[in-house]
Protein backbone atom coordinates (compact mmCIF):
# COMPACT_ATOMS: atom_id res chain seq x y z
CA UNK A 1 0.00 0.00 0.00
CA UNK A 2 2.69 2.43 0.60
CA UNK A 3 4.36 1.79 -2.81
CA UNK A 4 1.34 2.75 -4.38
CA UNK A 5 1.33 5.90 -2.06
CA UNK A 6 4.90 6.53 -2.91
CA UNK A 7 4.05 6.27 -6.66
CA UNK A 8 1.71 9.09 -6.47
CA UNK A 9 3.83 10.95 -4.57
CA UNK A 10 6.25 11.05 -7.42
CA UNK A 11 4.21 11.56 -10.08
CA UNK A 12 3.21 14.43 -7.94
CA UNK A 13 6.90 15.65 -7.86
CA UNK A 14 6.70 15.31 -11.56
CA UNK A 15 4.03 17.63 -11.92
CA UNK A 16 5.56 20.07 -9.35
CA UNK A 17 8.95 19.96 -11.78
CA UNK A 18 6.25 21.02 -14.51
CA UNK A 19 4.76 23.72 -12.47
CA UNK A 20 8.13 25.35 -11.52
CA UNK A 21 9.22 25.47 -15.30
CA UNK A 22 5.92 27.15 -16.34
CA UNK A 23 6.60 29.40 -13.42
CA UNK A 24 10.59 30.18 -14.06
CA UNK A 25 9.45 30.60 -17.63
CA UNK A 26 6.07 32.46 -17.42
CA UNK A 27 4.19 30.27 -18.75
CA UNK A 28 0.95 31.06 -16.91
CA UNK A 29 -1.55 28.95 -19.36
CA UNK A 30 0.12 26.14 -18.63
CA UNK A 31 -0.03 26.46 -14.64
CA UNK A 32 -4.19 24.96 -14.65
CA UNK A 33 -3.73 21.98 -16.85
CA UNK A 34 -1.32 21.20 -14.05
CA UNK A 35 -3.06 21.87 -10.97
CA UNK A 36 -5.96 19.95 -12.45
CA UNK A 37 -3.84 17.17 -12.62
CA UNK A 38 -2.10 17.41 -8.90
CA UNK A 39 -5.44 17.83 -7.67
CA UNK A 40 -6.92 14.31 -9.05
CA UNK A 41 -3.31 13.20 -7.59
CA UNK A 42 -3.81 14.61 -4.19
CA UNK A 43 -7.65 13.30 -3.69
CA UNK A 44 -6.48 9.99 -4.89
CA UNK A 45 -3.83 9.96 -1.82
CA UNK A 46 -6.76 11.46 0.51
CA UNK A 47 -9.24 8.31 -0.23
CA UNK A 48 -5.80 5.47 -0.46
CA UNK A 49 -5.08 7.33 3.00
CA UNK A 50 -9.07 6.51 4.16
CA UNK A 51 -8.70 3.26 2.80
CA UNK A 52 -5.49 2.38 4.89
CA UNK A 53 -6.83 4.14 7.60
CA UNK A 54 -9.64 1.60 7.44
CA UNK A 55 -7.96 -1.45 6.68
CA UNK A 56 -5.12 -0.80 9.69
CA UNK A 57 -7.73 -0.87 12.06
CA UNK A 58 -8.83 -4.14 10.73
CA UNK A 59 -5.64 -6.10 10.74
CA UNK A 60 -3.22 -6.80 13.32
CA UNK A 61 -0.14 -5.23 14.05
CA UNK A 62 2.47 -7.73 12.50
CA UNK A 63 0.58 -7.14 9.22
CA UNK A 64 0.66 -3.69 9.37
CA UNK A 65 4.53 -3.26 9.60
CA UNK A 66 5.61 -2.10 5.91
CA UNK A 67 9.40 -1.25 5.11
CA UNK A 68 10.75 1.61 6.90
CA UNK A 69 12.58 2.88 3.77
CA UNK A 70 9.59 3.11 1.79
CA UNK A 71 7.86 5.36 4.00
CA UNK A 72 11.47 7.36 4.78
CA UNK A 73 11.50 7.91 0.71
CA UNK A 74 7.87 9.44 1.05
CA UNK A 75 9.09 11.31 3.53
CA UNK A 76 11.78 12.57 1.44
CA UNK A 77 9.41 13.34 -1.88
CA UNK A 78 6.96 15.38 0.51
CA UNK A 79 9.72 17.38 1.69
CA UNK A 80 10.55 18.36 -2.01
CA UNK A 81 7.31 19.17 -3.22
CA UNK A 82 6.98 21.60 0.08
CA UNK A 83 10.19 23.06 -0.66
CA UNK A 84 9.56 23.48 -4.56
CA UNK A 85 6.12 24.56 -4.05
CA UNK A 86 7.36 27.68 -1.84
CA UNK A 87 9.71 28.52 -4.70
CA UNK A 88 6.81 28.80 -7.30
CA UNK A 89 4.76 30.51 -4.93
CA UNK A 90 7.60 32.99 -4.51
CA UNK A 91 8.20 33.23 -8.34
CA UNK A 92 4.94 33.62 -8.73
CA UNK A 93 4.39 36.14 -6.38
CA UNK A 94 7.69 37.87 -8.30
CA UNK A 95 6.07 37.91 -11.74
CA UNK A 96 2.44 39.10 -10.09
CA UNK A 97 4.64 42.03 -8.83
CA UNK A 98 6.52 42.79 -11.73
CA UNK A 99 3.04 43.24 -13.86
CA UNK A 100 1.76 45.17 -10.94
CA UNK A 101 4.20 47.49 -11.02
CA UNK A 102 4.70 47.59 -14.65
CA UNK A 103 0.58 48.18 -14.64
CA UNK A 104 1.03 51.09 -12.36
CA UNK A 105 3.68 52.47 -14.78
CA UNK A 106 1.34 52.52 -17.34
CA UNK A 107 -1.43 54.23 -15.83
CA UNK A 108 0.68 56.92 -14.51
CA UNK A 109 2.09 57.81 -18.12
CA UNK A 110 -1.55 57.57 -19.10
CA UNK A 111 -2.11 60.44 -16.77
CA UNK A 112 0.65 62.26 -17.61
CA UNK A 113 -0.60 62.19 -21.02
CA UNK A 114 -3.87 63.77 -20.71
CA UNK A 115 -2.06 66.36 -18.75
CA UNK A 116 -0.54 67.53 -22.28
CA UNK A 117 -3.39 67.29 -24.52
CA UNK A 118 -5.55 70.43 -25.36
CA UNK A 119 -7.92 71.71 -23.54
CA UNK A 120 -11.41 71.01 -24.67
CA UNK A 121 -14.20 73.89 -24.55
CA UNK A 122 -17.32 73.15 -23.14
CA UNK A 123 -19.67 73.04 -26.13
CA UNK A 124 -23.46 73.57 -24.79
CA UNK A 125 -25.94 71.08 -25.94
CA UNK A 126 -28.88 73.51 -26.12
CA UNK A 127 -28.96 77.20 -26.94
CA UNK A 128 -31.08 79.63 -24.49
CA UNK A 129 -33.58 81.85 -26.42
CA UNK A 130 -33.54 84.82 -23.24
CA UNK A 131 -30.11 86.00 -24.30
Amino acid sequence: MYKQELNYYKNLLKLTHQLEHAAEHGKIEDLDPVFAKRKKILAKISADEEDSRTLSEKANSSEQQEPAEVIEEIRKVIEEVMKMDRRIEEKLKAKKDRIHDQLTKVRQGHKALKGYAPKRRHIPRYISEKW
